[in-house]
């Protein structure tokens, strides 16, 4: 849960999720302060697929293992 007002800068982090997948998906986003804008794109592209394919192994029991 972020504690911070929406206008908060640099916005607070988000809690861990406990799911290892989505955690990774998510810090990658940090890399956004230090990449050209340019590369913005692929991060985010990056990211997405990452948290689709964790949506997509929800509840999945051989997910993972």
């Amino acid at each position: 849960m972020m504690t911070e007002g929406p206008d908060a800068w640099p916005p607070a982090r988000p809690e861990p999720t406990g799911d290892p997948a989505v955690d990774a998906a998510v810090e990658s986003l940090d890399s956004l302060d230090e990449a050209p804008v340019s590369e913005h794109i692929a991060v985010f592209e990056s990211a997405h697929v990452r948290l689709r394919a964790a949506l997509a192994d929800a509840g999945d029991e051989s997910a993972g293992s």
